[in-house]
């Protein structure tokens, strides 16, 4: 027995021995993005609020067009890997994403603020998660594929889990500072900051991704169409 099959033994996938490596690669994606999503959703409101004055309605508005504006941005882009195959897509997404976040973390400019959360870290959102999805299908054969979905969902709520404490210590290490000094960050824009770097973590794992597929009789492919699989 080889070091990945002990390794997918030892955490009880083992109805998905067999599958690439690419597979757990996708599922360590899907848990930062999930955490990276549920940490700006913890926080953004007080975000709002706390350092850019706006009052508790005009946040949650603000807030809910985030959510519309991802909602028509993967309606309208969630088709991308279709054209521009599945890494690109990914790596897309994360870079999108990752500058959105740290450009939040660090201004002081509320057009600045809304175009960053409603624009790029919608479009970004909107390329990286259903392109995940894809993936997972993508790394599995037909026998495995419900069992590989039910592990993306595992993976989808470990990282919602482990957001609310992460952001919970980040945010009472800097002691909710409300005002934003060069030099110096409250928790709210750290928290901003991690996620960042959850998305360049992400972004840098896409590197190890093959361009592979797992065929319907269950052999890994390589992937010589710009189309997902």
């Amino acid at each position: 027995m080889g070091y990945w099959d002990v390794f997918v033994d030892y955490f009880m996938f083992r109805q998905l021995r067999g599958c690439p490596a690419e597979l757990f690669f996708t599922y360590a994606q899907i848990v930062l993005d999930n955490f990276s999503y549920f940490s700006l959703s913890y926080i953004m409101v007080i975000y709002l609020s706390n350092d850019f004055d706006y009052n508790d309605e005009e946040a949650g508005w603000i807030f809910g067009m985030q959510g519309l504006s991802l909602t028509i941005s993967t309606i309208v882009l969630g088709f991308s890997s279709d054209f521009f195959g599945l890494r690109r897509t990914i790596l897309l997404g994360n870079l999108l994403t990752m500058v959105a976040r740290v450009t939040m973390a660090i201004t002081i400019s509320r057009p600045v603020l809304l175009l960053m959360l409603l624009g790029v870290e919608s479009i970004g959102g909107s390329l990286n998660r259903p392109a995940l999805l894809i993936a997972v299908q993508r790394f599995t054969s037909i026998d495995k594929r419900s069992v590989g979905f039910s592990a993306c969902v595992v993976a989808m709520n470990f990282g919602a889990f482990i957001a609310a404490p992460v952001v919970e210590i980040l945010r009472r290490s800097r002691n909710d500072q409300p005002a934003f000094e060069m030099g110096d960050m409250n928790g709210y824009r750290y928290i901003l900051l991690v996620s960042a770097g959850v998305s360049g973590l992400s972004f840098i794992l896409t590197f190890f991704v093959r361009d592979i597929y797992v065929s319907s009789n269950g052999t890994v492919e390589r992937n010589h169409h710009i189309t997902s699989h």
